[in-house]
């Protein structure tokens, strides 16, 4: 008796299958990997666009966006100057002259990128990759590092258990 040579159709099928599975897998996580790459980028480009000032006293969206500072995959509204994150939530940029807990002033010539409506695996994810690029960060008004706050982990999953935490970013 004769084989014959190609595929069943049970072989093809579990061959789709594995590949959704897969492809799942990959669109799931590609958002959270762009938007550590745009706060990454975002960060770069202020340093180097403000290198030659004392101060981050323009820091504003509109000129942000004007600059051409913001990565071409985050979503911008040019007429409102609001740019949004992944999660559909606001991201917005100011000077840090602020005060944090009621109590501790952030220092002029510093500047914060603070996005909105984060989820909290998303919460603990950015701040775990960018902890190394920012004089200070705070989630839902908390500090979680600073030149006198330690950064631990535990912290980080203690402070972002909401649906839709706030991070404010504060570079130098």
């Amino acid at each position: 008796m004769k084989k014959e040579k190609g595929f069943t159709m049970i072989e093809i099928l579990l061959g789709i299958v594995i590949v959704a599975i897969l492809m799942v897998g990959i669109f799931s996580y590609l958002p959270k990997i762009m938007e550590n790459k745009n706060l990454n980028s975002i960060s770069i480009l202020l340093n180097s666009f403000y290198q030659n000032q004392n101060n981050y006293k323009t820091v504003n969206n509109k000129n942000i966006i004007d600059a051409h500072l913001v990565p071409d995959s985050m979503n911008v509204d040019k007429n409102t100057y609001k740019i949004y994150n992944e999660w559909k939530g606001e991201i917005q940029f100011s000077s840090a002259d602020k005060k944090i807990n009621n109590n501790e002033r952030i220092a002029n010539g510093l500047y914060s990128i603070t996005y909105q409506g984060l989820p909290k695996d998303a919460c603990i994810k950015l701040i775990s990759a960018n902890k190394n690029n920012f004089y200070w960060i705070a989630v839902n008004n908390k500090t979680i590092l600073s030149p006198d706050y330690e950064f631990k982990i535990e912290n980080v999953n203690a402070i972002c258990n909401m649906n839709k935490n706030n991070i404010a970013f504060y570079g130098n």
